[in-house]
């Protein structure tokens, strides 16, 4: 009897490990996605400013209505 009490606290003892384990992996996976999510929105913002200059650049072109810029092609 005890040794069966001895092989089912070694089994709990084992799947709580390779549960922690888990959970140590996916906060891992977890904080490298904010860090990408964080890097993307950064150059997002950074790239802002050009984004603005080329779609003012384009409705200048267009006169505001880009319908009309359709139909002259």
């Amino acid at each position: 009897m005890f040794d069966q009490i001895e092989d089912n606290k070694e089994y709990f003892e084992k799947v709580d490990r390779i549960k922690r384990k888990r959970m140590h992996k996916d906060l891992e996976r977890q904080q490298i996605a904010k860090e990408i999510q964080k890097e993307d929105e950064k150059e997002w913002e950074e790239n802002r400013d050009k984004r603005v200059k080329k779609w003012r650049k384009f409705m200048n072109f267009t006169g505001g209505d880009t319908s009309k810029h359709k139909r002259q092609k």
